[in-house]
């Protein structure tokens, strides 16, 4: 039984020496890119720009699926993100006629402001 705790004392003086070291997440980077989403409006218009980037989730960082010029979108529901253009809002479209979705900001959608779709 000595010789199993002297074992143990000597376990437990490794761990106890063994530097710590802190994780960081992998996608600290992209935080909220797997934003959830769920169809809440029946609104459309279209995208104002060319070259806009759809992506992951409502940030800049966040991976772009590719990129729009000027097309219809149907709207499904907004959030909060990165700031493009003064602007916070993004919301998660559909590009009419596809099956390509995903987040653009509000600074690129021809928003009229009367649509009530709600908060993502």
């Amino acid at each position: 039984m000595a010789r199993n705790g002297a074992r143990a004392l000597a376990l437990l003086a490794v761990v106890a020496a063994t530097p710590a070291v802190a994780s960081v997440p992998a996608s600290a980077g992209t935080l909220g890119c797997g934003h959830a989403w769920s169809n809440k409006s029946a609104y459309s218009s279209h995208v104002t720009r060319t070259d806009v980037n759809y992506r992951k989730g409502p940030h800049t960082s966040c991976d772009s699926f590719g990129q729009w010029s000027r097309v219809k979108v149907y709207y499904h529901c907004w959030t909060y993100g990165d700031t493009v253009g003064g602007n916070r809002g993004w919301w998660h479209v559909r590009r009419a006629g596809t099956q390509q979705q995903g987040w653009v900001s509000e600074t690129y959608l021809g928003i009229t402001g009367n649509d009530p779709a709600e908060r993502c």
